[in-house]
């Protein structure tokens, strides 16, 4: 099993996976939560009902007054094991008039199958497969790109968020949309232990 160990090597079956926290914000510009890797993932290999499952993860977005959108969707030929395929959401929100959340959700499915189940003395279409589920985030300022238009905007929002906006970027909005999400993937595990069978998960931070 893979477990949280901040930025240490962390062993999996599979090898080493390197695991490097940047800063929450950049100092010259927005706040990048998690870098260029993911926030969290989810490793999952069992049962579980794909419809339901994406069906929660759009109506979470939708619920909570996040414009949802699917970025991108990659199917490869399937082989004697199942289906491999890749899937790419994102949602954001507007928080204030110059800064908004945006997460987005990056899944990657190994060797999925359609099989049947007995649930309370009817069939059921279910997919058993394996599947990595990543979580990435960030807080956009000057979202409008209303500072953008000419040199003097452009230095006007560094100056922002640089000295006006740098300690509520890290202490309030970085850290708000963090816990949003990390409540965003308690949700995702919750829903997968009520639906799945014999299933199992891995973080990696």
């Amino acid at each position: 099993m893979i477990k949280k160990e901040g930025d240490k090597k962390i062993k999996s079956e599979e090898g080493i996976i390197k695991v490097n926290r940047p800063p929450k914000y950049k100092k010259g510009g927005d706040s990048n939560l998690m870098g260029d890797h993911p926030y969290s993932r989810i490793i999952y290999d069992g049962v579980f009902d794909w419809d339901g499952l994406y069906h929660f993860i759009i109506n979470w977005f939708r619920n909570r007054h996040y414009f949802f959108e699917e970025k991108d969707y990659k199917y490869k030929v399937p082989t004697i094991f199942g289906v491999e395929e890749e899937f790419k959401w994102n949602g954001w929100r507007k928080v204030t008039e110059y800064y908004k959340y945006d997460i987005t959700l990056e899944m990657h499915t190994f060797d999925v199958r359609k099989i049947e189940i007995i649930e309370k003395g009817k069939k059921k279409t279910m997919y058993k497969g394996r599947f990595i589920l990543e979580f990435n985030g960030k807080v956009e300022t000057d979202y409008q790109k209303r500072f953008q238009d000419n040199p003097f905007g452009l230095a006007l929002k560094k100056f922002l968020d640089r000295f006006i906006f740098s300690k509520p970027m890290d202490i309030v909005w970085s850290d708000r949309l963090h816990y949003i999400i990390e409540k965003f993937e308690g949700q995702i595990k919750e829903y997968l232990d009520m639906t799945g069978k014999g299933n199992a998960f891995e973080d990696v931070w």
